[in-house]
């Protein structure tokens, strides 16, 4: 953006409409890294509610790089439970655009913690019921493209997600009761597996935690593409995990004509290219 094009933005934040204030942001933050310092030279000499919200505007701009950088500190933390937390965190934190009240872990802790208190058993599917059932999370098919179902704070809070989102709760509740769970990531959908009792267990967190066995899985019955095998049997890595909610969020922002998170989400994916079963163009669940 050329030095008038961006001060005749900057002297269009004296306007009071929403719909102004709002095409400003999204321009102005789509400069990204190092937009901050032109704006601040910039509106020296304007008016002093142009300072006023162009300060804000280069704080969030700030908050968001912030967050950027700190993306791929995750894949310092080895054990993977902990790496898929840290890393659904800052999908967050980018998502809302700053620092909310609450932190992932805490939401999580006091779940597990409300989950010991109603004396729930330490196995896969009394956890399911009391997420599924009790506590009554549920699969949001409504409005199924929102980018804040990817969004895990507000998945605890609201009781609705994605696939993906539901059993990214269930697992790290699992996780904090001994309980352990593995993701499959299936071809455009998302369960967990666990084991119960010596037997294998799916989990369709989507659909009020029903659980199956391998042949409901995979229902026709017949022989299994290796691919499929290989999803049923082998925990789904974390890089996965997160490269799937990445570009599930790329699609949403997309159909919402939001091209500058749409963006930051693509550039969170391309970490993700060994990984890539989810395409940008759909959703991966």
């Amino acid at each position: 953006m050329n030095d008038d094009t961006m001060t005749h933005l900057l002297s269009l934040l004296d306007d009071d409409s929403p719909s102004v204030q709002a095409h400003i942001r999204e321009r102005l933050m789509g400069l990204g890294t190092g937009a901050e310092r032109r704006i601040e030279h910039m509106v020296q000499s304007m008016s002093r509610p142009v300072q006023s919200r162009a300060a804000k505007l280069v704080r969030e701009l700030r908050h968001a790089e912030s967050l950027q950088s700190a993306w791929f500190a995750w894949q310092g933390v080895s054990d993977p439970w902990a790496k898929l937390e840290f890393g659904l965190e800052l999908i967050a934190r980018m998502q809302y655009g700053w620092t909310p009240p609450v932190h992932l872990s805490d939401l999580l802790d006091d779940l597990a913690e409300e989950y010991l208190e109603a004396g729930g058993q330490l196995d896969p599917i009394s956890m399911s019921r009391f997420l599924f059932v009790i506590k009554d999370f549920n699969g949001e098919a409504d409005d199924y493209f929102d980018p804040l179902h990817s969004n895990l704070i507000h998945v605890l809070q609201s009781g609705y997600g994605l696939p993906i989102s539901l059993c990214s709760v269930y697992m790290l509740l699992g996780w904090r009761l001994g309980v352990t769970a593995f993701g499959c990531a299936l071809p455009g959908y998302f369960i967990t597996r666990a084991d119960y009792k010596g037997d294998r267990v799916y989990i369709d967190c989507f659909n009020g935690g029903r659980v199956m066995t391998r042949a409901e899985v995979v229902k026709g019955g017949g022989p299994l593409p290796s691919h499929i095998q290989y999803v049923l049997d082998e925990p789904a890595p974390t890089e996965q995990i997160l490269g799937r909610v990445a570009n599930n969020l790329v699609y949403a922002y997309t159909l919402r004509n939001d091209d500058y998170n749409a963006d930051r989400f693509a550039a969170l994916g391309d970490g993700f290219s060994t990984f890539g079963d989810a395409e940008a163009t759909q959703l991966a669940g």
